[in-house]
């Protein structure tokens, strides 16, 4: 285990409320723009290969390690979900998600490697065919690392925000608000800038039974690559609307699990810290690339 992330677990989230720009997130709401600039940008389609997937839940059959109602493992996801019930969420549930984060500074990595960071509704159950989400993306390739805002409507390929920075040390922020008609609005929020951007999309058959706060590692041609060494990601102002109800992660009137990412040999390449006191703050820390 890293150094880092054992003292972020000891720490947790001093360390990230005493990050630059971290602080203004303190008792605001991520819909509260004021203050802020709205940019104009154009989603555009990213390289077809560059296709990431729902999430990549361990079998039940898998003993080994242990699963429980309260902490899941995934060969692409590490953070936190939140719904009705784990086991069987409740259709149509789920209104909205928003959170906060820092962008990653990656570390050298020998060959090319990924991670994306976002908030979403949907594709965490077994049978939910879609999923909205809003994020940064990360990757290091040749030796230089370059980083993007995407949205994911899967099965589409993902899209990228075109216009919007993102660089390492910012405080991002992102929102998915079901609006009706099968319609879903996506912010972005650079807080470090002061800036922001909106776009709406129509999704048919979104099962919105659950929401989630969440570091990937991203599959290209249906392999899970690398995961980037991101150090650590704090999460901040984590809350949703689920059954009509806003709240923190850990909210009395839902249910919610830790996600843990393995590898394929149940080497743990993420994690999340517990959460904060309020429910609305973790850290997830990498452990290892995997895949």
């Amino acid at each position: 285990m890293k150094q880092s992330f054992i003292c972020s677990m000891i720490l947790m989230l001093t360390i990230a409320t005493g990050l630059p720009g971290a602080q203004d997130l303190k008792n605001k709401h991520l819909t509260n723009r004021r203050g802020m600039t709205q940019i104009k940008c154009k989603a555009v389609p990213l390289d077809p290969e560059l296709a990431r997937t729902r999430m990549i839940v361990r079998a039940q059959k898998t003993k080994k390690p242990t699963q429980t109602q309260n902490q899941v493992f995934s060969l692409n996801w590490a953070g936190y979900v939140a719904a009705t019930s784990i086991n069987h969420p409740q259709n149509l549930s789920v209104e909205v998600v928003s959170g906060a984060w820092i962008a990653p500074l990656l570390a050298p990595s020998q060959g090319d490697s990924y991670v994306s960071i976002f908030v979403g509704i949907d594709g965490f159950a077994e049978h939910s065919a879609t999923v909205e989400q809003i994020g940064t993306f990360h990757q290091f390739i040749g030796g230089i690392q370059s980083d993007f805002v995407f949205i994911e409507l899967f099965p589409h390929p993902p899209l990228e925000l075109v216009g919007f920075p993102v660089s390492p040390g910012n405080v991002m922020g992102g929102e998915v608000a079901y609006i009706g008609h099968n319609t879903f609005a996506f912010y972005i929020m650079n807080f470090s800038l002061k800036i922001f951007t909106s776009v709406r999309f129509k999704v048919h058959n979104a099962k919105r039974n659950s929401a989630e706060w969440i570091v990937e590692a991203p599959t290209i041609n249906n392999d899970i690559q690398p995961l980037a060494d991101f150090d650590f990601v704090p999460f901040l102002e984590c809350t949703a609307k689920i059954d009509k109800e806003v709240g923190a992660i850990n909210d009395d009137d839902t249910k919610y699990a830790k996600v843990i990412m393995l590898s394929e040999s149940f080497v743990p390449k993420a994690a999340p810290t517990k959460l904060k006191k309020d429910g609305t703050e973790f850290i997830v820390g990498w452990l290892s690339p995997g895949p």
